[in-house]
């Protein structure tokens, strides 16, 4: 089974991909701040791509507070603004649990 790992910072985003051995690269970058809510899941995305991911499935782990049953970063005092979408994004691109 292989997975994508998703670390969604204040500062830094990360995103790994990896299976039952372990993780393979992390790539890394400064968290989108400047396209809004969605400029942040189209970085994830953009990023797992270039890792030539195809998971079975993606965890995510993000700064909160956390809307876990819309799969959403809601009202974070760490971004410029208040509702993020994750797992959508996330769902629609890979066709896996998130």
């Amino acid at each position: 089974m292989s997975y994508l790992t998703v670390d969604i910072g204040a500062s830094n985003l990360r995103v790994a991909s990896g299976d039952e051995d372990g993780l393979g690269p992390v790539l890394g970058e400064q968290t989108d701040r400047l396209h809004g809510p969605g400029g942040v899941a189209a970085q994830i995305v953009r990023i797992a791509r270039r890792l030539g991911a195809a998971p079975d499935a993606v965890g995510v782990g993000s700064i909160g507070p956390l809307d876990l049953r819309r799969g959403r970063i809601t009202n974070t005092p760490n971004y410029p603004f208040k509702d993020i979408p994750v797992a959508e994004p996330l769902l629609g691109e890979f066709g896996v649990p998130v």
